[in-house]
This record gives structure tokens, sequence and C-alpha cells, in this order.
């Protein structure tokens, strides 16, 4: 059920007709609320900074406006006493792998990555799911993959009992060879940071629309490993997005690395489960 004390502050939007939970998260709470004057999707979650950074991420996609971002209607404070995040509801299309929706999607992220932040990073910390995310803005893209990306999770997979010498032997000798496996440098590109299937959607005209972002200034391949990584995108997506920002030589090489990210992250996140795609995605990698 929505909280009362959210209940309380979505009034402010004017009064609820109804509120209809929603399956599907496997993080927050979601709910489709009706008010007289507006649809809403509604999730919520304890961690008010969570949702509180989530809100500044779509804001932050949507600066240059060349990909449909929900409206956001509402959000919690920083310091809120229960995280919610209020968006523009969104009918979606019927699911079916349309051609021209995807090639269309492949065209608006080559956009968003060209638009260049001025540091790798952020201003403002966030979250890749429920795990802290440190954005501290950096100008080499090397140094912010190694520091704020696979140390900590190195870190986090030890604190929480996964780790051996063994999988801290193999961290520290892929992260002596980073400056060898990254590509040439390129700009930051503005990121989603969280690009699986499941954080698109199509709306009914079959306009493509981010959600769910974990936003920063990073490399643009780390969007395509994470879209590699889990299956979900045609290639067709691929093939467009070439056509208006064509990926540096090397690039399907280098999809394991970034994908290493997600896969520590996901064993933080969900348990020993994960621990063997981590190795097996090492051990692919340190054979290059």
């Amino acid at each position: 059920m929505l909280p009362v004390f959210v209940q309380q502050q979505l009034q402010r939007l004017g009064d609820i007709h109804s509120i209809t939970p929603i399956t599907g998260g496997d993080i927050c709470q979601a709910f489709h609320v009706q008010t007289k004057e507006q649809r809403l999707f509604v999730k919520i979650h304890p961690n008010a900074q969570m949702l509180y950074t989530e809100s500044n991420s779509l804001r932050w996609l949507n600066t240059p406006g060349c990909i449909r971002i929900p409206k956001i209607i509402d959000a919690c404070k920083s310091d809120s006493a229960f995280g919610w995040l209020a968006l523009e509801w969104i009918d979606e299309a019927p699911l079916q792998n349309n051609k021209k929706r995807y090639e269309t999607l492949g065209i608006q992220l080559a956009l968003l990555h060209q638009s260049h932040p001025k540091t790798f990073g952020r201003s403002e910390n966030n979250f890749l799911g429920t795990l802290f995310q440190n954005n501290q803005p950096e100008h080499s893209w090397q140094k912010f993959f190694h520091h704020k990306r696979l140390l900590p999770q190195l870190r986090l997979i030890e604190n929480n009992g996964y780790g051996t010498p063994d999988l801290r032997k193999q961290i520290n000798s892929l992260l002596q060879t980073l400056h060898k496996r990254l590509a040439d440098p390129e700009p930051p590109a503005r990121i989603h940071g969280d690009l699986w299937s499941g954080n698109h959607l199509f709306d009914q005209q079959g306009t493509p629309v981010l959600i769910d972002p974990s936003a920063y200034g990073g490399h643009r391949e780390m969007d395509i490993a994470m879209m590699h990584l889990f299956g979900g995108y045609p290639p067709q997506t691929f093939a467009a997005y070439q056509e208006i920002y064509p990926l540096q030589p090397g690039w399907r090489e280098r999809i394991p690395l970034y994908q290493l990210y997600y896969l520590m992250a996901h064993l933080n996140l969900h348990g020993s489960s994960w621990l063997h795609s981590v190795t097996a995605t090492l051990k692919t990698l340190l054979k290059q």
C-alpha cells in the first residue's frame, strides 16, 4: 500500500481517485495513481536519497532533449523521511519487435551520447540499484573506471564475503593493464548507466523512452556493453547507432571489460549465484 505520508504529499497534486499496485520492480514498489487531473507512475523506497538522485538523473538526461525522458511531476527531497518519485504515466505500445522503433532508439541514443558533459562523473553521486555509485568527477576515463567503478565493487565483494585471494589477484592484474585495454580517449558521453532492456519502453506513438537511470558522464561503451549483457536489443538498434556515432575499433573486444562492472554489482546486489559470471568474465579478459 502507498504509505500515508506519500499520499499526503501527492494530495498537493489533486484529489487522489485511485491507487493501484504495479508488479515488475525488484527494488521499488510501484503504483498507478489516478488524480482528478492526471495519471501518475509513483515509485517508493525507504531510501529517499536513492529516488532523489534518480529524479536528478532523469533531469540530467533530459538536458539535451534528444530522447524522451518521463516528465517528473513530484519527488522527495534528499532528507525526506521516505522516498518517492511521481512521473507522468506513459501508455506503452504493444510488445513487439518493431524495426522502426528500435532504429529510432539507436539514433536517439547516439545523439544522447554526443551530448558531452565536461568531465567523467557528475556533480552528484547516485545509485546502481541500491548500490552507492561514486561519481566524483575525473578528467581521465581510465582513472574514473578504475577508482570509481571497479575498485569499489571489489571492496564490496570482499566485505560481503565473496572475495578470495585469487579473485583479488585477477582483478588487480586487470587493473594494472587498463591503460592498454581501453580505447583511445573520447570526450565524456552523457550515458544512462544501467541500460538493460527493462529500462526503456516505447510509448503509444512508438517513441523510445528511457527510465530508471544511473546517469553520469562516462564512456559510451558502458551503455553498449550493458545493452549486450542480457539481450533484448535487436541488431537494427546498433546499426542505426553506428550510422550516427560510429564506435571505435575494438569495441566488441571491450564489451566484457565494461560488463564486468555490472556483473560485480549483480554479485553484490543478488548474491553468490553471480560469482561464476564474474570469474568467467575475468578469465576471458585475462586471456586477451
